[in-house]
């Protein structure tokens, strides 16, 4: 609900939405119905409310709708995960390593990266397959606690000993960056689950592969992470967080320092396949 102090005119149009999603029918038909506004806007940030920790977009909580979005031409994203308010580790490695980490299907390792892999950090490197086969939908809660054991040993090994990180891998990219971990966030094909931290740092593709960057710097993170933690903070508490709050967050996505000239995103993302969905 738009209510501007001044009134509406015939020609208002936002440049910039935040579209506020909490997976229900009636979330979905509000978008539906804001479409010609959505369509017309240079951006539309979706904002997480009390996304569901169980059911089968737990792990990527409104990508779906990006998706949908993304194919009707809109230039949406997602305002990250929340692992990017992890704190930044204390101290880097002394004998650290460049770690490379995987997984399969859309998240397999490009093969043909490994050409522009630089011969000494390839000779180095160790290599992790960080995925796990989930046996029904929604996880009971002994597969949520496995599931979470799991992460948080793939999270302490990339702590305690990466020196940089090589990954396909949304899930890897997005923690690491928040440790203080340099990222070469290096893919197959772009698709819109990656349209938030593509703001953040390059989504590289094969077409792309020989401009990669093999000493990245650690990206300044500590606003963006406060203020995704207070609005995390007020959604623990079952409230909702303002509007200011919501703004002061699509702001910093927005700002100049988070926007070098990045790998473009292409305008007909790779279509995403659901391991329901292979045959």
């Amino acid at each position: 609900l738009v209510l501007p102090a001044a009134g509406l005119t015939d020609n208002t149009q936002p440049k910039r939405v935040v579209l506020a999603w909490n997976q229900t029918a009636e979330a979905m038909t509000a978008t539906r119905r804001a479409m010609p506004f959505l369509k017309a806007a240079d951006s539309v940030n979706i904002v997480m409310v009390d996304p569901s920790t169980s059911d089968t977009e737990r792990s990527d909580p409104g990508g779906l709708l990006c998706q949908m979005l993304t194919r009707h031409g809109i230039s949406a994203y997602v305002s990250g995960c929340a692992t990017l308010t992890l704190d930044r580790r204390e101290s880097t490695p002394r004998e650290g390593v460049a770690i490379i980490s995987h997984g399969s299907g859309a998240g397999e390792f490009p093969g043909a990266l490994l050409e522009h892999i630089p011969p000494g950090l390839l000779a180095g490197a160790g290599f992790v397959f960080q995925r796990s086969q989930a046996t029904g939908a929604p996880l009971d809660d002994a597969a949520v606690a496995q599931a979470d054991s799991m992460a948080r040993s793939y999270l302490e090994k990339y702590r305690s000993s990466a020196s940089l990180i090589i990954t396909p891998l949304l899930h890897v990219a997005s923690p690491c960056l928040a440790l203080g971990i340099p990222v070469v966030l290096a893919r197959k094909a772009m698709d819109d689950r990656f349209t938030s931290i593509n703001r953040l740092i390059p989504v590289y593709t094969p077409e792309t592969f020989k401009a990669i960057d093999w000493s990245p710097a650690v990206v300044p993170l500590e606003e963006v992470k406060r203020t995704m933690a207070d609005c995390v903070r007020v959604l623990l508490d079952l409230g909702k967080p303002e509007p200011s709050m919501i703004g002061r967050f699509t702001a910093l996505y927005a700002a100049s320092q988070l926007k070098p000239p990045f790998p473009p995103i292409p305008s007909s993302p790779a279509k995403r396949v659901w391991p329901w969905q292979r045959r």
